[in-house]
C-alpha cells in the first residue's frame, strides 16, 4: 500500500546503505549469507527504532520506555520466523509434489501472518500514545470526536480505495 510504496521508501536507501556498510564493510560478512541478511535487518530496524524514539521524545515519552525499540527490533524475530516457515513450506512442496496452495492463498496466509505479528507487537509501541493530552505537540487538534462513526468509516474506506486505484496500492 501507500505506506510500503511511498512512506517507507523515504528512508529505505539511507537505512539499507547504512546496514550494508555495517554488515559488509565494518563486519566483513559475506554477501547473500543468512548472517548478513539478519544483520542488515537488525541494523535497519535498530535505526528505524532510534528515529521513532527521537519522535517519542517530542511526545514527552521517556527514552527509557523500551516499548518503541522492542516493537521495531521484534521485526528481526518476525523475519526469522517467517523465513523459517517459508523454508519449511518449500521443503514440504519439494518432497510432496501434490502439496501446494494457489498464489492468492499464499498471499492471504502471509497477510494473516503480518497482521497477527502486528496485533501482538503493536501495543508495545502504541502504549505510549494512549495519553492524548501528552500528544498535542505533534497534532494540536483532533477532529475525530466531531465526526460520526459512519463518516469516519466512509473516510477510511474511501481513502483505501484512493490508495488502491490512484496510487496502485497493494495488500
Amino acid at each position: 500500500g501507500f505506506h510500503r510504496k511511498f512512506w517507507h521508501q523515504m528512508l529505505r536507501r539511507p537505512l539499507t546503505s547504512t546496514s550494508n556498510f555495517v554488515a559488509r564493510d565494518v563486519l566483513g560478512l559475506p554477501r547473500s549469507s543468512w548472517v548478513e541478511r539478519y544483520t542488515n535487518v537488525f541494523v535497519v530496524f535498530f535505526f528505524s527504532g532510534l528515529i521513532h524514539v527521537l519522535l517519542d521524545r517530542l511526545r514527552k515519552v521517556s527514552p527509557w520506555d523500551l516499548g518503541t525499540m522492542s516493537f521495531f527490533l521484534s521485526f528481526v524475530v518476525g523475519y526469522v520466523i517467517e523465513d523459517g516457515a517459508q523454508a519449511f513450506w518449500k521443503r514440504m512442496k519439494r518432497s510432496q509434489s501434490n502439496i501446494g496452495l494457489p498464489g492468492r492463498w499464499e498471499k492471504a496466509l502471509g497477510f494473516c501472518w503480518v497482521m497477527t505479528w502486528l496485533s501482538v507487537t503493536s501495543p508495545w509501541y502504541l502504549r505510549s500514545m494512549l495519553k492524548p493530552e501528552e500528544q498535542m505537540i505533534l497534532v494540536p487538534f483532533s477532529v475525530a470526536g466531531l465526526i460520526s462513526i459512519p463518516a469516519l468509516m466512509s473516510i477510511i474506506i474511501g481513502g483505501g480505495l484512493v490508495l488502491k486505484f490512484v496510487f496502485n496500492g497493494e495488500i
